[in-house]
């Protein structure tokens, strides 16, 4: 199925407000739930762009596609590709993936978690096979890691597909809005 730009951002609104809105995921007690809905709306635009970017990318083509996001956090994103078609993997921290709220929204929107630290990625690898995703996505993950990256992007590159895609964000720290944050 095809969706338009309005249709994904209307599906996404509709997560955050009926999905987290109602029942917040409050993970290892980072904060209470009006923390967790500024953390979301913050991050509205990101999850927004990524939805976007992918239906772009695989032009609405989204049956039997396999999608990871590592460091996945709440998983707005994954419910929301989810949603649209995507077979959908999370891999994060331990500490969070096992969250009853997380795993109860992730079982009700079919997405798969697993859990493990990037730092040991080089040593332990991902638990996939070779050449099982269509995409990973890595949003705003990398500046985060305090290792050699390498091992993971090569992990990656064993569990993307020939013609697979890496998505990967970061934040533009000398972007105009953030200089102007900065300054106020």
């Amino acid at each position: 199925m095809n969706y338009d730009n309005s249709t994904l951002k209307e599906l996404l609104s509709t997560i955050i407000t009926d999905v987290y809105g109602r029942n917040p995921v409050l993970l290892n007690t980072l904060w209470d739930g009006e923390g967790e809905r500024r953390y979301i709306a913050f991050l509205a635009s990101q999850y927004e762009k990524i939805l976007l970017d992918f239906n772009t990318i695989f032009k609405g083509n989204f049956k039997n596609k396999r999608v990871l996001e590592i460091s996945s956090f709440l998983g707005v994103v994954d419910i929301a590709l989810a949603k649209i078609g995507f077979d959908v993997y999370t891999y994060d921290l331990p500490e969070f993936q096992t969250n009853s709220t997380l795993n109860k929204l992730y079982a009700e929107y079919n997405v798969h978690p697993s859990s493990g630290y990037l730092p040991d990625v080089g040593k332990n690898g991902l638990p996939y096979a070779d050449s099982h995703f269509d995409a990973v996505i890595l949003s705003e993950v990398i500046e985060h890691i305090n290792v050699n990256p390498l091992p993971l992007l090569q992990e990656i590159n064993r569990i993307l597909k020939k013609d697979g895609i890496i998505y990967i964000t970061t934040p533009n720290q000398v972007s105009l809005i953030n200089r102007i944050k900065i300054i106020l």
